[in-house]
C-alpha cells in the first residue's frame, strides 16, 4: 500500500499591492467671507445706531434738566421780583417815609418862627429870563454866522493865507 504523500500547502494570503490612492477630490470650500463681512457690518452699523441713540438721548435728558433748571431759577426771580414790589408798596408810602425821617434821620416838623416867606415878583422873572435868553442867542448867533455858510469859510480862508 502505497501511502500517497499529501503535500499540504500553507495557504499564504494574497499580499496586496498598494495601489496608488486615489485622493478624494477636495470639494471646494464654500468661502464664507462674504458673510461674514456682511454680519460684521451689520453688527457694526447696530452698535453705531445704538451708540448715536443713546447720545442723543443723554443729550435730551441734559436739555431737560436745564429747562427744569431755568424753570426754577424764573420761579425765584419772579418771587424776588414780587418782593421788591411789595418793598416798593411799603417804601412809596407816606406815612413810611414820615416815619423814616422822624425815627432814623431825627427830623421834626419846622416851627412858625423857622418858616421863611418871599415874595417874588413874576413880571420881573419874566423880563429877566428873556434877557438873558437874548444875550444868549446873541453869543451863539454870532459864532454861527461866522462859522454857519460856507462862502464866510472860504472867504476866512482866503483872508487867512492873505495875512501870512
Amino acid at each position: 500500500m502505497e501511502v500517497v504523500r499529501k503535500d499540504y500547502y500553507q495557504y499564504q494570503p494574497a499580499v496586496e499591492q498598494p495601489q496608488p490612492q486615489k485622493k478624494p477630490k477636495k470639494k471646494a470650500k464654500k468661502s464664507y467671507r462674504l458673510e461674514k463681512a456682511m454680519a460684521a457690518l451689520s453688527i457694526s452699523v447696530f452698535l453705531l445706531l445704538s451708540i448715536f441713540l443713546l447720545l442723543r438721548y443723554a443729550a435730551i435728558t441734559e436739555a431737560k434738566h436745564r429747562v427744569i433748571q431755568m424753570t426754577k431759577q424764573l420761579e425765584q426771580i419772579e418771587n424776588q421780583r414780587d418782593k421788591l414790589k411789595i418793598e416798593l408798596e411799603r417804601v412809596s408810602k407816606t406815612n413810611w417815609i414820615e416815619m423814616e425821617a422822624q425815627n432814623r434821620l431825627s427830623m421834626i416838623y419846622p416851627d412858625a418862627s423857622q418858616t421863611y416867606y418871599i415874595d417874588i415878583n413874576p413880571t420881573k422873572v419874566a423880563l429877566l429870563t428873556n434877557e438873558m435868553n437874548r444875550q444868549l442867542s446873541i453869543e451863539e448867533g454870532g459864532h454861527e454866522a461866522a462859522e454857519g455858510s460856507i462862502i464866510s469859510k472860504v472867504l476866512n480862508k482866503f483872508a487867512g493865507l492873505l495875512k501870512i
